[in-house]
């Protein structure tokens, strides 16, 4: 049976009111979210036939999926297919190491941190000395309303 009371401070768990209205905010909020009336025979009827359930597309993301597929092949990953022969990476397998990112990290051998030297930010440590430039951090007391900001 649904959940019609809120149990989601005790639980975890959202009501039907609860669930309608946060999957409508997430629609007007992120354009890459729609509501899905899905099959007919499937459906929950507590749940409007509009509103059966939250689907996103076109998500942008930097790598291609296919180039997380031969990354994970490369380091023994499985690939799990269901009864339709559609395809599921377990991405939980372990990914290969990469050697030449492991010979930029300096041994804690080869740093020199002294009590003398007093405080110094971290990246100074790894510059060899030089002072790097602090970025401004933004005040964020300069945003008016930061619900605008997504």
């Amino acid at each position: 049976a649904p959940c019609t009371v809120s149990a989601f401070l005790e639980k975890g768990v959202l009501s039907v009111p609860e669930f309608i209205l946060a999957g409508d905010n997430l629609v007007a909020k992120c354009p890459t979210w729609s509501w899905e009336a899905g099959d007919p025979s499937k459906r929950k009827p507590y749940l409007p036939a509009n509103k059966q359930f939250l689907v996103t597309r076109n998500v942008p993301c930097l790598r291609r999926a296919i180039s997380v597929e031969e990354e994970y092949d490369a380091a023994g990953a499985e690939v799990v297919l269901d009864e339709d022969g559609e395809g599921w990476l377990a991405t939980h397998g372990v990914q290969a190491s990469k050697p030449e990112e492991e010979e930029d990290i300096p041994s804690m051998d080869t740093l020199d941190i002294g009590r003398s030297d007093g405080i110094k930010s971290i990246p100074s440590y790894f510059s060899g000395g030089k002072d790097e430039e602090e970025e401004d951090i933004p005040d964020m007391d300069t945003y008016e309303d930061t619900r605008d900001i997504w």
